[in-house]
């Protein structure tokens, strides 16, 4: 005998997120030929991010010399202060 469903979700991409306490009645089967999540979770979107936000937060601090602030990235500093240090150096 075959399994019967109510519903039939193909694929584990953001798009099964609409399955919710609306069908606990129902029988819901998911069906993913790849890795559950889909393209957006494991390769996509998400991983990108990863790499962009670490980024713009480098470049956010790089350009934060331009108001006075003085930091440091790890052995990097940035800032008016190291400026003037590396330029008299």
């Amino acid at each position: 005998m075959r399994d019967r469903f109510d519903l039939v979700v193909i694929g584990t991409g953001s798009g099964n997120t609409f399955i919710d306490s609306r069908f606990a009645d129902l029988r819901v089967a998911i069906v993913e030929r790849d890795t559950f999540g889909g393209t957006c979770l494991n390769r996509g979107c998400i991983p990108s991010k990863m790499l962009v936000y670490p980024a713009k937060v480098i470049r956010e601090a790089t350009a934060a010399g331009r108001l006075g602030v003085d930091l440091r990235l790890g052995s990097r500093s940035v800032g008016p202060r190291s400026a003037i240090a590396s330029s008299t150096g």
